[in-house]
């Protein structure tokens, strides 16, 4: 009776270890590695591609591994970081192959020290969906062995003989390079002129006069504009708006403020930063105010007031215009130097409005 008990459970944990074999079998018939290593034997420095490669099924997902790893010696030692160069890390797309997908990681890499090392296994994580669960599949460790580059020498490589010094002559050297020089020149020169011609321009640029000083200017249009017929034709309007655009560009050439491209209140803003007379400044306000007034709200001013605002604007350039102290100043200036062996020169000063300081 006991001889048949106990073969009865020795039968039923048969059954246990076979299922739990087939379980297992199963799981990990779903995802496989291999690695390999070619070649396994060479010398110091040259490169080697070490492969991962995995087989998994369709409902199988992995994490590959990671783009480093070490080497250990006989002895299960890592070796320093300086010993392994990895050269390059390539993660290949997935192929299909008979119902199962290949994915496959390269790494390329060179040993700097001689003697048998071996790879160590590299943890692969997967899980079979819909499982949430990740478990682990290692690699099989692979081995390979570095020989020295002199069969003769053993341990380390020896140091770097240093190089061997040649004498040259220095024209070899500076003739060719003046002679390239020299044609880089030429084309530059070439491709200028042809340039210039396709544009229409002459071979040698002209310099421009300098501009004109921004109080001619202004005086000048509002003289065009005395004498334009705008009145004459009852266009209001027009009139005011060119007096507008007159009065804005002479303070961006007089102030160096952006007027045409801002509004009023701007402007009057920007010439108080910048510290502007408070008179000049009430002037400008008002005369822009005027003007701004027949530019959008459709007023109309007595012909009085027109004229009373075109002299006001010319008030405004000639007060506030800058311009070279007249000649006879900067003799009368020369003509008060204490001694002429003095280091001290007559400067030409700008003044506003021409007056004397």
């Amino acid at each position: 009776m006991k001889r048949s008990i106990a073969i009865f459970l020795g039968f039923i944990l048969i059954i246990v270890i076979r299922g739990s074999q087939v379980f297992s079998q199963s799981d990990q018939g779903s995802v496989s590695i291999e690695t390999k290593a070619e070649p396994t034997t060479v010398k110091i420095g040259d490169l080697i591609t070490f492969s991962v490669i995995i087989s998994r099924g369709e409902n199988v997902e992995i994490e590959p591994p990671g783009a480093g790893f070490t080497l250990v010696d006989s002895a299960g030692m890592q070796l320093p970081d300086d010993a392994l160069n990895i050269r390059d890390y390539k993660f290949h797309e997935p192929e299909k192959v008979d119902q199962k997908v290949i994915e496959r990681v390269d790494y390329i890499f060179s040993p700097f020290l001689i003697g048998r090392f071996r790879i160590p296994p590299m943890t692969v994580r997967y899980r079979v969906l819909p499982d949430s669960a990740f478990k682990n599949l290692a690699t099989e460790p692979l081995e390979i062995v570095v020989e020295s580059l002199n069969p003769s020498e053993t341990g380390d490589i020896r140091d770097i003989k240093p190089p061997l010094e040649i004498e040259r002559d220095i024209w070899e050297t500076i003739v060719p390079f003046l002679v390239a020089l020299g044609g880089i020149l030429v084309v530059v020169i070439i491709i200028f002129i042809v340039k210039r011609l396709s544009a229409g321009k002459s071979i040698f640029p002209k310099f421009d006069k300098p501009p004109r000083p921004p109080h001619e200017v202004a005086l000048e249009a509002l003289d065009n504009l005395r004498q334009s017929g705008y009145l004459a034709e009852g266009n209001v309007k027009e009139y005011y708006i060119q007096l507008s655009d007159i009065i804005r560009r002479y303070i961006e050439g007089r102030y160096f403020i952006i007027a045409l491209e801002m509004t009023t209140q701007q402007l009057i803003d920007n010439l108080n930063q910048d510290r502007v007379e408070s008179e000049v400044v009430d002037t400008v306000q008002d005369l822009l105010t005027v003007c701004d007034m027949v530019k959008f709200a459709k007023f109309i001013p007595k012909s009085e007031a027109t004229e009373i605002a075109t002299s006001t604007a010319y008030d405004l350039v000639q007060k506030t215009k800058l311009v070279l102290e007249n000649e006879q100043k900067t003799e009368e200036a020369e003509s008060e130097t204490p001694e002429a062996g003095d280091d001290a020169e007559p400067v030409a000063e700008l003044t506003e409005g021409g007056d004397e300081k």
